[in-house]
């Protein structure tokens, strides 16, 4: 007759050894991942304004080779690589070759992680140029880094897409508005 208290002590003590060897093996950590939980909780916004392009489109870099604006069909801008800060107010004139947005940290827990972002920008009737199709909001969605400074800009890249009016940006995460800003432009 077999002893089964004893087959059970040696099964016990099987388990927390290779328990014991998960928790101190890297290797073994690296094979069951532990999710870690990202706490979005706001934005702030540290800049906003006017901003121009450093360099039109076209133009000839110190390089010789011709610059390159990147163009989306929503207007919305994903960098600011391109654009000097002009001037920190709500109420801009715009004109072709400016962009008006906001410079953003993403604040919560733990930094460093990257989450995702909608941008949201509600503006006056346009009419997207690629589409033909009219509306009054615009969205991207994008990554971001906890702690770490983004931009979002509205780029005024063509005559027509010049409309004066108010331009609200909206930064959302998990459905919840994390910032806002409003602006008032004109264009003449």
């Amino acid at each position: 007759m077999r002893n089964s208290k004893g087959l059970g002590a040696v099964a016990l003590a099987l388990a927390l050894l290779l328990c014991g060897y998960a928790y101190l093996c890297p290797a073994a950590q690296a094979a069951s991942p532990v999710q870690r939980e990202i706490l979005v909780t706001g934005a702030h916004i540290v800049e906003h304004g006017l901003y121009a392009l450093r360099q039109p489109p076209g133009a000839k870099g110190a390089t010789g080779s011709e610059t390159k604006h990147l163009r989306t069909s929503n207007g919305i801008q994903n960098d600011s690589a391109e654009y000097t800060l002009l001037a920190r107010s709500g109420r801009v004139r715009a004109q072709r070759g400016t962009a008006i947005g906001i410079g953003y940290v993403i604040t919560g827990q733990p930094k460093g992680e990257s989450v995702p972002v909608e941008l949201v920008v509600y503006h006056p009737d346009i009419v997207n140029q690629e589409t033909g199709i009219a509306g009054v909001e615009s969205h991207a969605e994008v990554e971001r880094v906890i702690g770490t400074q983004a931009f979002a800009l509205w780029s005024f890249d063509t005559e027509d897409g010049l409309v004066p009016g108010v331009y609200v940006f909206s930064l959302r995460c998990q459905g919840q508005e994390l910032a806002r800003r409003a602006f008032s432009v004109r264009t003449n």
